[in-house]
């Protein structure tokens, strides 16, 4: 209620058209903005799912670079181990060997890199799923039609429409698929 001419109560203000609601709403409204960014059914991609297969992506390559530098360990461990038996044991040379030995043990310790990246991503990605779940339980409430009818988030433009690097399995262009653009 008003108390004098001057400052109208909120009942009495026609919040349509300052373009606000009653302010009671208000929160409810920041919510539905902040979620429409987040999970906008108009929008091209989802963000936290993104997030979430850019961290797979992250833990698939860093178990396939471990793998392939593995490999290349025991490569080199058979290597000097033929030529080891090929020394006398009085040879200069098998200190050296000793020395690429220890080295050899010191790249396979340090390969435990990638248990370890894969745990704490892992945690990550659980985070994120939980924060989608609660996502979509604030959808649920704010209404699916009410985000719907928000304009979707801006598009990147420019170059940071470009960056979107690097692409997963799924979504990466063969070579023969580029070769055939010129066929």
């Amino acid at each position: 209620m008003a108390t004098d001419e001057t400052e109208p109560a909120d009942d009495d203000i026609d919040w349509g058209d300052v373009g606000m609601e009653m302010p009671q709403a208000a929160p409810i409204d920041r919510i539905r903005r902040a979620v429409a960014v987040l999970r906008h059914p108009a929008a091209s991609e989802d963000p936290l799912a993104s997030a979430t297969q850019a961290l797979e992506g992250v833990v698939e390559g860093t178990e396939a670079a471990t793998e392939a530098i593995l490999s290349q360990i025991e490569a080199i461990e058979t290597a000097l181990d033929a030529v080891s038996a090929e020394l006398s044991p009085e040879s200069q040379a098998r200190a050296a060997l000793d020395n690429a030995g220890m080295a050899i043990t010191a790249l396979y310790e340090a390969c435990g890199f990638q248990d370890l990246t894969g745990q704490r991503i892992a945690k990550v990605r659980k985070v994120l799923q939980q924060v989608d779940a609660h996502l979509e339980e604030l959808l649920e409430i704010v209404g699916h039609d009410q985000v719907a009818a928000l304009p979707p988030p801006a598009e990147r433009e420019g170059d940071a429409r470009l960056l979107n690097g690097p692409v997963d399995d799924a979504t990466r262009v063969s070579q023969s698929d580029i070769d055939s653009l010129f066929d």
